[in-house]
């Protein structure tokens, strides 16, 4: 299946058979590290979380973690955290993860459908996962979040302000509502953007309820 056609097609996937297809791309692709360039922003993030509550022990939940790459690194220094991967297939995990807390929660629907309790989770966190569902799917994600009180986001986005199609992109990526449309839905939902690096195609911003 062509890119554009994926697209297309999309909006009538079940989830099965984007598990089939995530199955297929990832034998494919199986390095996908995102979050490499943005490794400052991340914990700069989960630092102030720390020094703001004044806890080491903080509970992650990742949403779309692969690998468990972004992990991996983060608690190489934060090596008290629990983490708590939300994917829609299993991975071959990082090594060194054996020595921490990380998990990873395979989805057997939409986390938004499946809805797993995190409400004991203090951090959601998301690394280039979201542009890869849709406007009607983030909405419900955003919702489910919030349903969960999670207090903080940390969220790393490939969008633009104002958005694209996607056509002729050579990849997965569905989400059409930029930057812009984004902050206006979290804000509606009692979240504080607390700080907003934006670039060109690359959104990194961080939030508190």
């Amino acid at each position: 299946m062509k890119w554009n056609e994926y697209r297309k097609r999309y909006s009538a996937l079940t989830f099965k058979e984007k598990k089939r297809l995530s199955e297929h791309w990832y034998r494919l692709y199986p390095k996908q590290a995102g979050y490499a360039r943005e490794l400052p922003f991340f914990f700069r993030c989960i630092g102030k979380v720390i020094k703001q509550t004044k806890r080491n022990n903080l509970s992650l939940v990742e949403y779309g973690g692969h690998d468990g790459g972004l992990a991996a690194v983060v608690m190489q220094k934060h090596h008290h955290l629990k983490w708590l991967n939300v994917d829609i297939i299993p991975h071959t995990v990082k090594k060194q993860l054996e020595n921490y807390d990380y998990q990873e929660h395979i989805l057997e629907n939409e986390v938004w459908i499946e809805k797993p309790s995190l409400k004991t989770y203090d951090i959601f966190i998301s690394s280039a996962t979201l542009e890869h569902i849709s406007d009607d799917e983030i909405i419900q994600l955003f919702d489910y979040i919030h349903s969960q009180e999670i207090k903080y986001l940390i969220l790393l986005i490939t969008i633009t302000p104002k958005g694209s199609n996607w056509k002729n992109y050579k990849g997965s990526h569905i989400l059409r509502t930029g930057s812009i449309g984004l902050k206006k839905m979290l804000s509606e939902r009692g979240y504080k953007l607390l700080e907003d690096n934006s670039q060109r195609c690359r959104w990194c911003s961080f939030w508190e309820l």
